[in-house]
């Protein structure tokens, strides 16, 4: 898992695969995954060490620290009661993905310059 995304597309790829998709409930794939649709890894936010950081770091830099026990947790369940976790979630994920085309990312964005 990563501490920080601006927009997860691997999330967008796994709802178009109709896949059970698990991340961070923390960044970008907020904008189309919460708990009706996806797995969420709470966790806390950090200090980023410099090392996390590229062009000009910052000491008031912060990133997500996503719980790792959680997250094993979880991941061993979805393992072993796939289906269960793909029937709560697949109406919704298919449901969202077809919003989230090219070509409706182009209208959105010419209707920001109308």
């Amino acid at each position: 898992m990563s501490h920080a995304e601006c927009f997860w597309m691997p999330g967008l790829e796994g709802f178009g695969a109709n896949k059970v998709v698990i991340a961070p409930r923390y960044g970008g794939q907020l904008d189309f995954m919460n708990d009706n649709n996806s797995v969420l890894i709470d966790g806390k936010e950090i200090r980023a060490n410099i090392r996390m950081q590229y062009w000009e770091p910052s000491s008031y830099a912060s990133v997500f620290s996503p719980n790792i026990d959680k997250a094993a947790e979880l991941l061993k369940d979805i393992i072993n009661n796939y289906n269960d976790y793909h029937n709560k979630f697949s109406k919704n994920m298919q449901d969202l993905v077809v919003d989230y085309t090219w070509e409706k990312a182009a209208k959105k964005i010419i209707s920001l310059c109308n």
